[in-house]
């Protein structure tokens, strides 16, 4: 690259930046783009599983309470698995598996100049920092949740377990209240 014929980033008025503040920046710019890619993907998630925090999950679910198991049914589809327990109960649970992937990212190349006065000789260094690559991160999430209907067939409980559960980090377990 010729002198002045490239992009030149921020500095002072006079063009004038030093080699670590450009770097620096780089860095910032590296960082800010990571938390960007991490709360897009958590959005993702978070689409894909229908409720945004574990309490509007438990809103969600608890508004199954009192209801025959056909509205679950309807709502969640016919692919769950079914069994028998004590006292004529029946658990129907259903899984869900939330799979994506982040797709990966090339950070800017920065062209940082240079320019120097020293005894009249004047000095022009132009540095380039390629960008750094990051590869495709692909992701998988699910979320296992059961309703327990009385004899009668109307849910009387619900409980839920896995990463794509809203709010159930870990596999922690959700319970209607």
């Amino acid at each position: 690259m010729t002198a002045g014929a490239g992009a030149t980033r921020g500095g002072d008025a006079g063009g004038h930046e030093g080699r670590r503040g450009g770097r620096a920046r780089l860095e910032r710019d590296i960082a800010g783009i990571r938390v960007t890619l991490r709360r897009w993907a958590l959005l993702t998630v978070a689409a894909a599983a229908g409720c945004a925090t574990a309490g509007q999950f438990r809103t969600h679910m608890d508004a199954f309470l009192g209801r025959p198991i056909g509205t679950a049914q309807d709502t969640f589809g016919y692919n769950y698995v079914l069994r028998e327990l004590e006292g004529g109960e029946r658990a129907y649970t259903w899984s869900r598996v939330v799979t994506g992937v982040i797709p990966g990212y090339e950070t800017p190349t920065t062209v940082e100049t240079l320019r120097s006065r020293d005894d009249g000789v004047r000095t022009q260094t132009t540095t380039i920092y390629p960008g750094t690559y990051y590869p495709p991160q692909t992701f998988r999430n699910t979320c296992e949740f059961t309703f327990i209907a009385d004899g009668s067939g109307t849910i009387v409980r619900w409980h839920a377990q896995g990463d794509a559960c809203r709010g159930a980090p870990g596999g922690r377990v959700l319970r209607s209240h």
